[in-house]
């Protein structure tokens, strides 16, 4: 805690409070980016650009559990990305802005299995890929970190937070070579 003299009136000076946060240099790198994901992934999320800096200010400040929360809403974003390009649709006519991560996935599931019916050849091979890992690796951020953080099931660490942060970056680059907003 420090005083910071501000402000001279008639030769009086006030004195104002002010508490300092130290940053590690190892995470000053993830404070105040706002491109922490790469230019690819804000280009094609510019929705998620928030939630991506906002992700790298808690992990900088070591608020961990904030951390994974922040990256799950980041993976949020491409998820439902993921299911308007499928063009999935939700049981009993739920919007799918108002669907949860399991009925999108099971219907992206099953969308991605589509692909199948394309002919057989490097376009289906790629399709089948490329959607087909997508769903499994948001399922896995699913299991892994999202649920357990939204339902207060969980507090992290450090290298936790990290592995979500990279898990995240990695499925939202992956997502930003097709997708976009």
């Amino acid at each position: 805690m420090f005083f910071e003299i501000v402000g001279a009136k008639g030769g009086c000076f006030a004195l104002h409070q002010r508490v300092l946060a130290y940053i590690p240099i190892a995470r000053a790198n993830a404070f105040e980016n706002d491109a922490m994901f790469g230019p690819e992934v804000n280009a094609a999320f510019p929705c998620a650009a928030v939630d991506i800096k906002e992700a790298g200010n808690c992990f900088a400040s070591g608020l961990y559990t904030a951390t994974v929360f922040h990256a799950m809403r980041v993976a949020e974003r491409g998820l439902r990305q993921l299911a308007k390009r499928l063009r999935v649709r939700l049981p009993r006519k739920i919007p799918l802005e108002y669907g949860n991560w399991k009925e999108i996935l099971i219907a992206a599931s099953k969308k991605a299995g589509g692909a199948m019916s394309l002919a057989r050849g490097t376009r289906r091979t790629k399709e089948l890929q490329f959607y087909q890992t997508a769903v499994a690796e948001i399922t896995a951020l699913k299991d892994l970190y999202r649920d357990d953080v939204s339902h207060c099931r969980n507090t992290y660490k450090e290298k936790q937070a990290r592995s979500a942060l990279e898990h995240t970056e990695a499925l939202m680059r992956k997502l930003a070579e097709k997708l976009h907003e």
